[in-house]
């Protein structure tokens, strides 16, 4: 193997891009999150070294080892952050714990170059951190811990039977297949800015958003005020005339199979086996066999987690960050979702956008970034929350009315809260001053609110400020008094 040694601290550019470069011809071999990786070190590529540097150090600490090594290589060389070699050295340290050759070569040439005073603290730094991120520590730290399903945070009930219309057009034609719907249920029982996660044919998803829009679901209370539940998954199944025993027989069959290839280790099959088991909770299926907690979906999740499956870490951060199968860890759950925000899956950035935006010391500037991050991919729910917060921020500097109302522009494909639209519509033309506007699209909100029967109070509250010429600050799902 060819040995690249690092050049002077703070010169020498060209050299350093080729020892990164190195590292990512490894990256097959060596990294558990290659989507992640690759993402982050394109960002170094195109120059982007703020975000570069913050990709490689959030999948540093879930383990990465090329991520650890381009740490350690951006604080030698002083990118994005002081030169400092100590800190450079305690993450080629951790890098490099499976003895990877290039990696141990690399440690040791930056550890000569160290002078006496200098080796005492990175020795004492890189045993610190391999007790803090070495593979052995976080595989037990990121694992979520778990909990029976009667011990852990309850599914939101949903009130009576949900049958979305079988698409006259798909039953023709003899379509059959299924749609899983993301969404949130206020406190108050509603489903609310319902998206399509996957779905196997695109005329399952209205039938199935209005479906569910018209339902309802159990209040959810606490300390006296509604609470939102956010990030909840229904699979609705489009199978025409077939009866139920056959229609459980099949799903038994492709249980088995998709079994068998996480056995095996395959990532998509164990991500899509813990997809199965979650379907056969909510579809009530009685299988022998077939462990329908949510627990053992998370076991599942984590197997494929851990090999770089951007849709499992994000169903594994979403569950640690409700406590779904296991106690809550936000800390944990935030990793995950991180390294598939990294990744670029637009509803991991969604999540930890809406997760942490109205947390006291939020980084609300971030979280936007990650918004705007998710945006830019063919979704529509990030651009409406986007919208909103650039509508109604109470930090001013972060109030953008015009460009809230380009965003409201694009179409809202695979999208369905025509309520939370129309209130968007309205919040932005009040912020930039046109409460004519903004009047005539919250009364349009009101009136569809009033069609479903919902009764939220907040929406008469944002009319009667747009009404005297007040714009709206805050969040939009708004916790209020039962």
């Amino acid at each position: 193997m060819i040995l690249i040694e690092p050049g002077r601290r703070g010169g020498d550019m060209p050299l350093l891009r080729r020892i990164i470069f190195l590292v990512f011809s490894l990256a097959l071999f060596c990294s558990s999150v290659s989507a992640s990786f690759d993402n982050a070190f394109k960002l170094y590529e195109k120059g982007k070294l703020s975000e570069a540097f913050y990709a490689f150090k959030n999948l540093a600490y879930i383990g990465d080892k090329s991520s650890q090594f381009n740490l350690g290589v951006m604080y030698y060389r002083g990118e994005h952050v002081a030169s400092d070699p100590v800190e450079a050295y305690s993450w080629m340290m951790v890098a490099s714990e499976d003895g990877d050759e290039s990696f141990l070569k690399t440690k040791k040439i930056i550890f000569d170059k160290l002078n006496e005073k200098e080796k005492l603290a990175a020795r004492d730094r890189a045993i610190l951190y391999l007790n803090k991120y070495g593979r052995e520590v976080l595989s037990q730290a990121l694992a979520p811990k778990p909990l029976s399903d009667e011990e852990c945070e309850q599914d939101r009930i949903l009130i009576g039977e949900v049958k979305p219309k079988y698409p006259r057009s798909a039953e023709m034609q003899g379509l059959l297949g299924y749609v899983d719907l993301l969404f949130n249920v206020s406190g108050e029982g509603y489903a609310r800015d319902i998206s399509v996660r996957t779905m196997t044919d695109a005329q399952f998803f209205k039938a199935s958003a209005r479906a569910l829009s018209e339902g309802r679901w159990e209040k959810k209370i606490e300390n006296n005020k509604s609470i939102l539940s956010r990030g909840v998954m229904f699979r609705f199944t489009f199978a025409g005339f077939e009866d139920m025993k056959l229609k459980t027989k099949r799903f038994e069959k492709e249980a088995k199979e998709k079994l068998e290839k996480a056995e095996e280790g395959n990532l998509q099959s164990q991500y899509e086996y813990a997809k199965t088991l979650e379907a056969a909770r909510i579809l009530r299926l009685d299988i022998d066999g077939l462990d329908v907690e949510y627990q053992a979906s998370n076991d599942w999740y984590l197997k494929s987690a851990q090999q770089g499956h951007p849709y499992a870490q994000y169903e594994l951060g979403k569950n640690m960050l409700t406590g779904k199968g296991c106690e809550v860890d936000r800390q944990s759950g935030l990793k995950w979702l991180r390294a598939a925000a990294i990744a670029g899956d637009p509803y991991a950035q969604e999540e930890i956008a809406m997760s942490t935006i109205g947390d006291v010391n939020s980084d609300v500037e971030r979280a936007i970034l990650w918004l705007r991050k998710a945006s830019e991919e063919d979704v529509y729910s990030p651009k409406l929350f986007l919208a909103w917060e650039l509508a109604t921020n109470p930090i001013k500097t972060l109030r953008d009315g015009d460009e809230a109302l380009r965003l409201l522009k694009a179409k809202s494909k695979f999208y369905y809260d025509d309520v939370r639209i129309f209130e968007t519509k309205a919040a932005a033309y009040a912020q930039v001053g046109d409460f004519k506007s903004a009047i005539k699209w919250q009364k349009k909100a009101l009136k569809k609110a009033n069609r479903l029967d919902w009764v939220i109070m907040v929406m008469d509250k944002r009319l009667a400020a747009y009404e005297k010429g007040i714009s709206w600050q805050g969040p939009y799902h708004v916790s209020e008094e039962v």
